[in-house]
Order: structure tokens, then sequence, then C-alpha cells
């Protein structure tokens, strides 16, 4: 989701290079599930208005 280049700037204040890249995981995943929860909310919603 981030480019190499973000991470490594955030690299110059967080030192682990290795718990940065476990926070961006975390992120991606929880992002993934929080679009699919969206978009299944908003194609129901759009089901009981027909």
């Amino acid at each position: 989701m981030f480019e190499g280049g973000f991470l490594q700037g955030l690299s110059l204040y967080i030192v682990d290079m290795c718990l940065l890249k476990n926070i961006n995981n975390e992120f991606v995943v929880y992002f993934n599930q929080l679009i699919k929860a969206l978009v299944m909310e908003c194609l129901t919603r759009i089901y009981y208005l027909q």
C-alpha cells in the first residue's frame, strides 16, 4: 500500500524497520477489512431500497 521510499522515510523516526513493516502490514489488513465491510453495508442498503 505504501511505497518503499515512504517507509524508509519513516524509518528515520522508527528505528526498527521490521516493526515498521509489521505496522504497515497490519494497516493493510485492517484497511482491506474495513473497505469490504463498507462495500457490503452499501450493497445491503441498496438491496433493501429496491
